[in-house]
C-alpha cells in the first residue's frame, strides 16, 4: 500500500490507502514512524488506535536516531501509547525479525479476539454510533457505500469521516501526541541536520543566492557543452 501520514489525507493514492485500513478486514498494522520525527509520524498511529485497529509500531532510522545522541524510553512511551514498539534499521535489516514477531503474535490475538465475537474488535470506532451515515467506521458496508466513502473523502478537506463526533481537529492530536512523548523522548539535531541547514543558510542568503544560481547555471552549460563535446567527437 501507498504510505500515509494521516487518514484525512486526499490524493488518490493516501485515499485507497486508507480505504483498506478503514473497510477491510486488517488483522495488524504496522506502523513504520521515523524515529527522528515523532512528532508527526504518530498522528497516523493516534488516528488507527481511534478505530480499534491493533498496531505495532517500527521505530525506523533507529541508528540515526541515535547518532544524533537524541534519547527515548521505548518501554513507557509503549506503555503510553498502548501498543508494542520495536527499533528498526529497515536498510541493514535490524530489527526486523523481533518486529514481524510481535506483529504475529498481535495479528493472532486479534483474530481469536474477532471468531469469539469480544466487541472491540471489529474495527468499529468507540465513539461513532451513526453507522448508516458514517459507513467507513464499519466493515458491514456494501460497494456503493464504499464509493459514497471514497468520494466524501475527496470533496471534504476537513475530516476523514462524514460523522464529526469521531473526528477530532489534528491540533488536538498534535497537543496530546507532545503530552505522550514529554519525558520519554528528547530530540537533538544530527550532524546530517546541522549540514543540512548550514547549506539552507547559504543558498537562501539574500546577498549569495542570486550568484550561486548563477554559478550552478553555467557550470551545468559548460558541463553539457564543454565536457559533453567529447564523446560526440
Amino acid at each position: 500500500l501507498p504510505g500515509i501520514y494521516s487518514l484525512t489525507s486526499y490524493s488518490t493514492e493516501e485515499i485507497l490507502s486508507r480505504q483498506y485500513l478503514l473497510e477491510d478486514e486488517v488483522d495488524v498494522v504496522v506502523n513504520v514512524a521515523d524515529a527522528s520525527n515523532l512528532e508527526r509520524n504518530l498522528l497516523l498511529t493516534l488516528q488507527l488506535k481511534e478505530r480499534n485497529i491493533p498496531i505495532v509500531g517500527a521505530l525506523n532510522m533507529f541508528d540515526e536516531f541515535e547518532q544524533s545522541e537524541s534519547t527515548i524510553d521505548i518501554e513507557r512511551l509503549s506503555q503510553r501509547l498502548d501498543i508494542p514498539l520495536c527499533p528498526t534499521i529497515a536498510r541493514q535489516k535490524k530489527g526486523i525479525t523481533e518486529l514481524l514477531r510481535q506483529a504475529i503474535e498481535l495479528a493472532d490475538q486479534h483474530i481469536a479476539l474477532h471468531r469469539s465475537g469480544v466487541k472491540g474488535h471489529n474495527h468499529i470506532a468507540n465513539c461513532c454510533t451513526d453507522t448508516e451515515h458514517c459507513c467507513h467506521c464499519t466493515n458491514q458496508t456494501n460497494t456503493n457505500q464504499k464509493n459514497r466513502t471514497i468520494d466524501a473523502a475527496v470533496k471534504s478537506e476537513a475530516e476523514a469521516c462524514p460523522c464529526t463526533c469521531r473526528e477530532h481537529e489534528d491540533a488536538d492530536r498534535y497537543a496530546h501526541i507532545t503530552e505522550l512523548l514529554q519525558g520519554v523522548y528528547e530530540k537533538k539535531n544530527g550532524k546530517i541536520e546541522h549540514i543540512t541547514s548550514l547549506i539552507d543558510r547559504i543558498c537562501s542568503n539574500k546577498w549569495l543566492a542570486y550568484p550561486l544560481f548563477i554559478l550552478i547555471m553555467w557550470f551545468i552549460f559548460w558541463l553539457t557543452f564543454t565536457i559533453g563535446q567529447y564523446p560526440m567527437d
